[in-house]
C-alpha cells in the first residue's frame, strides 16, 4: 500500500513538473537569429522605402556594437549630411528599419492586431531629432507616413513597447489618433489603378537634418506581439539590410476602343463618304 502511493506520488509530481515546464515553454519568447542579408529578408525586413536613397544604409554595425543581451552585434542607423552624390542633399539625417510581412502588414488592421511592438535602441547622442514608431504607406503615387513619438534616453539601451492597438499617431504636425481612427479616415487608401502596401519600422531624423557629425544610433531584439519571437540581428560587420521592395507599378488597361482620334477620324470619313455618294 504504501509502495503504491509512493508511485502514485511520484507519477503526480512528475505530471506537474511537465506542465510546469511546458508553461515555461509557451511563455517563453523565441529568439530568431538574423545572420545574413537572406534571412533579414526572409524574415521581412529592409531598409524604409522612404529612406533607399540614403548614403549610408542601415546595416550591421562596423565595428560591431554587442546587443542588450550579450549578442555579438546589431544594426546600425547612420545618420549624416554627407550624402555623396546619392539621392537629394539632406537624406543622410533619417534613416531606420523597416518590416513588410504578411499578417503584419497586410493592412492597418492586421497592424493594429499586432498589439505590443517591443525593440532595443541604443542612442549615443541627444539630438533634436524624434525616434518614431512609423507606418509608411507606397503607392505609384509616393509614400506618405504616420508617427508615433518615442521618449528617448541616451548612453544606455533601452526596450520601449509601443501597443499598436492604442497608441496614437499623427501625420506631419496634425493631432494624435490610435490607427483604428486612421483606418476609418481612409489614410492610404487602395488607388483606383495599381496597389499599395505599407511598412511598420522604427526610425530616427527626417530628410532635412544635417547633423554637423556623423550621429551613430542602434537597434536590435525585434518583436510583434507579445509572446512572440524576438528577431536578434548578429549580421558579421558591415552587411546592409535588404533593400526594399519598388513602389507598385499600374498597369495600363488595355483600351477596348479606339484612341479617341481614331475614333473620330473614323467618323469624319464616313461623313465624307456620305457626302461624296
Amino acid at each position: 500500500m504504501v509502495i503504491r502511493l509512493k508511485k502514485l506520488l511520484l507519477s503526480r509530481l512528475i505530471i506537474l513538473a511537465a506542465s510546469a515546464l511546458a508553461f515555461v515553454s509557451v511563455g517563453h519568447a523565441a529568439t530568431v537569429v538574423i545572420s545574413t542579408p537572406g534571412d533579414a529578408e526572409a524574415a521581412g525586413f529592409s531598409q524604409p522605402y522612404e529612406n533607399r536613397n540614403h548614403p549610408e544604409p542601415t546595416g550591421a554595425a562596423d565595428p560591431v556594437f554587442p546587443d542588450s543581451q550579450g549578442g555579438s552585434n546589431s544594426l546600425l542607423v547612420t545618420l549624416t549630411k554627407d550624402f555623396n552624390g546619392v539621392g537629394d542633399p539632406g537624406k543622410g539625417g533619417y534613416g531606420g528599419v523597416a518590416i513588410d510581412r504578411p499578417g503584419i502588414t497586410d493592412d492597418l488592421s492586421t497592424i493594429i492586431s499586432v498589439g505590443d511592438f517591443s525593440f532595443d535602441y541604443y542612442d549615443t547622442v541627444a539630438t533634436s531629432e524624434d525616434l518614431v514608431v512609423k507606418v509608411w504607406c507606397i503607392t505609384n503615387g509616393g509614400v506618405t507616413s504616420i508617427n508615433h513619438k518615442v521618449v528617448e534616453t541616451t548612453g544606455s539601451w533601452q526596450r520601449p513597447t509601443v501597443d499598436l492597438s492604442t497608441v496614437g499617431f499623427r501625420k506631419g504636425a496634425g493631432s494624435e489618433k490610435p490607427l483604428a481612427q486612421w483606418e476609418g479616415d481612409g489614410w492610404c487608401p487602395q488607388p483606383a489603378l495599381g496597389s499599395r502596401r505599407l511598412e511598420l519600422g522604427v526610425a530616427i531624423g527626417q530628410a532635412g537634418f544635417e547633423p554637423d557629425a556623423d550621429i551613430l544610433f542602434y537597434l536590435d531584439r525585434f518583436q510583434f506581439g507579445a509572446g512572440a519571437d524576438i528577431y536578434d540581428f548578429e549580421n558579421p560587420a558591415g552587411e546592409e539590410l535588404p533593400d526594399p521592395e519598388p513602389s507598385p507599378v499600374v498597369s495600363a488597361p488595355v483600351p477596348l476602343l479606339p484612341p479617341l482620334g481614331l475614333g473620330i477620324l473614323a467618323i469624319l470619313i464616313g461623313l465624307s463618304a456620305r457626302r461624296v455618294s
